[in-house]
């Protein structure tokens, strides 16, 4: 009997210890405060303690949290579903009218860092920060970002796209290859060089392999917002992914160290450094470490500079690869999207200035339906204050999560929701939406500081690949699977096989006398 008793007693300590373990891993860093009337989780019962947190046992990576919220949305007639992950109360949002009434309010523009605090862990930079520390850090990012400042990089665009072509010259006739393969590295050029003001031959000469690094801890970061247990910061360090992370950041921190000395180089040639009174930054690298030196930084929180660089590059690749791949499957629009690159650019192959993309608008149509497909599948706010929206009350404290993936393809809103449809963005098509149901940046004062420098970017990119090259693929639209990382990812990769086109002021790769990475030749091409 007093064996029994004691097995009891210890049994009911294991359960209060995992109890406690729990409610301290699910703890919200901001309480809520006040009452919501939004309807809860259509899937099952809510438990003291843990809330809703069972519906989340077997999720490890973002594909199954996906499609856990494509469950939940689907079971709910609701435009907005609550669930409560211990005591913190998260909603999710699939309304474009409510979704476009809390990110443009000013009580909208924190980052939850319960959720961000995992991306913090590799790089806290503005991207995971809230409050004074963010709005410090964004404005010096604005200064570098906005259009009138974002077309002196065109000629950084077109050298560096430039080697991009070449690299698929190479590749003519020889099968099928993947574009992300080629554009991982060259997207991390062409932002160290533009908003670095850093020398960079990744693309050509890989001695820091950042791509492979960043998405590993890209994946990390998600699976330490995924599992209960790496949530907890201090046992997080002694688990197998909290291991691996700081082997990963390790390794991340080499770009780091790249980037501080190779301005500290231009720094000792002025003699005026980010400490120094009348120092001017020339570059969003100079302005973080202005910031850092006024914050008194370590090394380690330099780190912040890579968050611009990690998913501007990524944002690059993706993109422009995707782009790619889509055409590819579909040649009518791929046709279309030529011919109008022919009438503004002619036989030039150089990047377009401005005003050449503001002219090219199937390209706009083009790249607005890539990021339909293949953009952020989803963002998160944390509120400040209580905000009223569509008839429900979100208090202050809540983690609004807007569900972008499923107003992307939500039928009420598009056509063809299904499929690659460029006239989805037809300007009278556009007219008839909610313009709330396509904010693949976001909006508000929280939105992405990186948007006209990754639309120009990636535009410029494909004008010059497609002015070159057709694209073909065996790979169907309707046979696609993703994965979600910072953008929606095609699991099956970037697969494409490229054919020359009959450019007069072209000649290929095999047939020059100049060297690849000068400028292509102006005599006249063999006809494919």
């Amino acid at each position: 009997m007093e064996l029994l008793a004691a097995l009891l007693l210890s049994a009911l300590v294991v359960v209060a210890s995992a109890l406690w373990f729990v409610q301290i891993a699910l703890s919200p860093t901001i309480p809520i405060k006040g009452k919501t009337n939004v309807p809860g989780n259509p899937l099952g019962r809510t438990w003291p303690i843990i809330g809703d947190g069972l519906i989340f046992l077997g999720i490890w990576n973002m594909e199954g949290f996906m499609d856990l919220l494509d469950r939940i949305l689907k079971a709910s007639s609701n435009s907005v579903v609550s669930l409560w992950i211990g005591a913190k109360l998260v909603i999710f949002v699939k309304d474009p009218e409510i979704t476009e009434t809390i990110t443009n309010s000013p009580k909208a523009s924190n980052k939850d860092r319960d959720f961000y605090k995992a991306f913090a862990y590799f790089s806290d930079g503005f991207f995971a920060k809230n409050g004074k520390e963010w709005a410090d850090m964004r404005k010096r990012a604005d200064v570098e970002l906005p259009p009138k400042h974002v077309d002196k990089y065109l000629n950084i665009f077109d050298t560096k796209f430039k080697l991009l072509c070449d690299e698929v010259d190479r590749k003519v006739g020889k099968g099928t290859f993947d574009m992300l393969d080629s554009m991982k590295h060259l997207a991390v050029d062409i932002l160290l060089e533009s908003l670095y003001g850093v020398p960079s031959d990744q693309f050509t000469n890989n001695t820091m392999d950042f791509p492979v690094y960043s998405v590993r801890a890209i994946e990390l970061i998600f699976l330490q917002m995924m599992k209960i247990e790496y949530r907890v910061s201090w046992l997080f360090p002694f688990l197998a992914g909290g291991r691996e992370s700081k082997s990963i950041k390790k390794n991340v921190h080499i770009m780091t160290k790249y980037i501080v000395d190779s301005r500290n180089e231009e720094f000792a040639k002025t003699g005026i450094y980010p400490g120094d009174p009348h120092f001017v930054p020339a570059n969003y690298a100079d302005a973080v470490l202005q910031y850092g030196k006024s914050k008194n930084w370590s090394d380690v929180d330099l780190d912040a500079l890579l968050d611009v660089l990690v998913a501007g590059a990524d944002t690059t690749a993706m993109v422009t690869s995707a782009l790619s791949l889509y055409l590819a499957m579909y040649p009518e629009y791929q046709e279309k999207a030529y011919q109008e690159q022919i009438e503004v650019m002619g036989d030039s192959l150089d990047a377009p200035s401005i005003g050449d993309l503001a002219k090219m608008s199937y390209l706009n149509m083009v790249f607005n339906e890539t990021l339909r497909i293949a953009g952020v599948p989803a963002y998160i706010r944390v509120l400040t204050s209580e905000i009223r929206a569509g008839g429900y009350i979100f208090p202050e404290g809540s983690c609004v999560l807007f569900a972008i993936r499923d107003m992307m393809k939500n039928s009420k809103y598009w056509e063809r929701p299904d499929e690659f449809y460029p006239d989805h963005f037809c300007p009278e098509m556009v007219e008839k939406r909610p313009k709330g149901v396509f904010l693949p940046f976001s909006s508000g004062p929280r939105s992405c500081a990186g948007k006209n420098y990754a639309e120009i970017s990636c535009k410029v990119g494909f004008s010059m690949l497609l002015r070159r090259f057709r694209f073909t693929t065996n790979l169907k639209f309707e046979e696609l699977t993703y994965k979600y990382m910072l953008l929606t990812e095609c699991a099956q990769g970037y697969p494409v096989e490229a054919i020359r086109r009959p450019i007069k002021t072209w000649t290929p790769l095999e047939l020059r006398k100049t060297s690849p990475h000068q400028e292509w030749s102006k005599t006249k091409i063999i006809q494919n």
